[in-house]
């Protein structure tokens, strides 16, 4: 309602997520961007979804100031909580 959610672009940072999400068989169905920067500075990634239909989504903000590494260790992290 508040933001703009796309799927993330193809590319490495995109398969290194879904290559951890497949070691560590979590169901991610999509990985998420949104548009956090039109209200906020704030970082961040989260995780949603029930059952074997979850999603990732990564802060505009997180993908603009972190490296692809930074940014799967936060997904691991983030994964921890799963």
């Amino acid at each position: 309602m508040f933001n703009k959610y796309d799927e993330l672009k193809e590319g490495e940072l995109k398969d290194g997520i879904k290559t951890l999400a497949q070691k560590l068989n979590f169901p991610l169905t999509k990985v998420l961007r949104v548009d956090g920067s039109k209200s906020s500075e704030h970082s961040n990634a989260y995780y949603f979804g029930f059952g074997n239909n979850k999603r990732i989504v990564i802060f505009d903000t997180l993908i603009d100031t972190h490296s692809n590494d930074e940014i799967i260790g936060i997904i691991c992290h983030e994964l921890g909580h799963w």
